[in-house]
């Protein structure tokens, strides 16, 4: 290798060493790129309004009987008849079984004989009073007569003295007539409670609508014995329904009971006959909610005059509430932090959160009660009512958070 070759090999290699020892080298951090600052959404306002709120609950619902009324038998005895099947309408009082019990029939004569008994020895009591009273008058006339008699000294003293004993003897007399009399009153009375109670429990052999209803369930036949029924499973004779007005039952929600008061309109409608829709109004409600369902029971009476609504039938019910001047704001512009509700304002171009009390919800609006007082003193709590001039954002609350810069694109200001 010629020296030319030699020097040009070293220059190169001592080149490549400079050049690897550059690289561990680091030069002066580049500046970082300036942050770009945060750009303001566009939001618009609005104030709160005074609105009628027209709330619509829709409900399942069942139509039962007005009245349905289990009859039992009140004594023991055979069925003699049968009056009535299932299905047959009835009238108030009318005979639907007679039952067969010869042996009260009997004792009902015999309370009647004892009647007629004590009325007899009441009169025969009363007859003898006038008698009593007129020895009474006797005696005391004689009394009366020996004692001036006596003062002249006609009669001795034992002739006088027998003769007023004689006159308080027959008034003793006369007073136990009396009692005899009172006594015979209070038999006679007793005797008649007696054949009244007999009288009483044999018409109990005759069962008998208690209403004007339809017969839904039968449950004898002639010749059964039965015995009275007690408690809820004995088995009744008959089940009467009355079907002049119906009821109809459905269960709100727990969150729309307070929406719900007699009087609140209503539709029902039916489906098993082809939708057909009545119009009525909650009649009651059980004020008290179910603890398990967490339901508010309500009522409504319908009257039946054709009989085409039938216990059992399943409908539908809306009932309708309206209440007047209330003020509202659209549901967009509230929403619920954690368990606080709140609606943003806009305060020297950035948004703050008040947490908001609110009321009732229908059709895209959302009652506003109060709100909380800001700014709020540490460990103050002061809710004040709602003036309607506070402007709120109204929609897209779910991409704001407090304190953050905002453009008011229009709406209240």
């Amino acid at each position: 290798m010629t020296a030319v070759m030699r020097n040009v090999s070293l220059a190169g290699f001592v080149v490549l060493l400079l050049g690897v020892a550059g690289c561990g080298k680091r030069g002066p951090a580049a500046p970082p790129p300036a942050a770009e600052a945060p750009r303001a959404s566009a939001v618009t306002l609005v104030k709160p309004q005074l609105q009628t709120l027209r709330c619509t609950i829709e409900q399942p619902a069942h139509i039962e009987a007005f009245e349905e009324t289990p009859l039992v038998a009140r004594i023991a005895g055979y069925v003699g008849k049968v009056n009535a099947d299932i299905g047959d309408r009835v009238r108030k009082d009318d005979v639907l079984a007679e039952l067969h019990v010869p042996e009260m029939e009997i004792e009902l004569r015999q309370k009647e004989a004892l009647v007629r008994q004590a009325e007899a020895e009441l009169k025969l009591a009363k007859d003898s009073l006038p008698l009593t009273e007129a020895e009474v008058k006797r005696t005391k006339s004689q009394a009366e007569r020996f004692a001036k008699v006596g003062g002249n000294g006609v009669l001795d003293r034992e002739n006088i003295e027998e003769t007023q004993y004689s006159f308080e003897a027959s008034k003793a007399r006369l007073e136990m007539a009396r009692s005899e009399v009172s006594v015979r009153e209070a038999r006679l009375a007793v005797a008649r409670e007696n054949r009244d109670f007999a009288q009483a429990m044999l018409q109990y052999r005759l069962v008998r609508a208690p209403f004007d209803g339809v017969v839904v369930r039968r449950h004898i036949d002639t010749g059964h014995f039965l015995q009275p029924g007690a408690g809820a499973s004995a088995q009744p004779l008959f089940v009467v329904a009355s079907t002049g007005v119906m009821r109809v039952f459905a269960d709100v929600s727990e969150a729309e009971a307070p929406l719900v008061s007699d009087g609140c309109p209503a539709r029902i409608r039916v489906q098993t006959l082809k939708g057909q829709e009545f119009v009525g109004k909650v009649t009651r409600s059980s004020w008290s909610l179910d603890a398990r369902a967490r339901t508010l029971r309500v009522e409504i009476d319908l009257p039946n005059p054709q009989g085409v609504l039938r216990p059992g039938m399943y409908a539908t019910v809306q009932l309708h509430a309206e209440f007047s001047n209330r003020l509202t704001l659209p549901t967009t512009a509230v929403a619920n932090q954690g368990v606080q509700t709140v609606c943003f304002q806009v305060v020297d171009g950035k948004t703050v959160s008040v947490p908001v009390q609110t009321g009732l919800r229908a059709a895209g609006l959302v009652e506003v009660l109060k709100k909380l007082r800001l700014p709020a003193k540490p460990g103050e709590t002061v809710w004040e009512n709602f003036t309607g001039e506070e402007a709120c954002v109204q929609a897209g609350l779910a991409g704001l958070t407090d304190g953050q810069p905002v453009e008011v694109a229009g709406g209240a200001k």
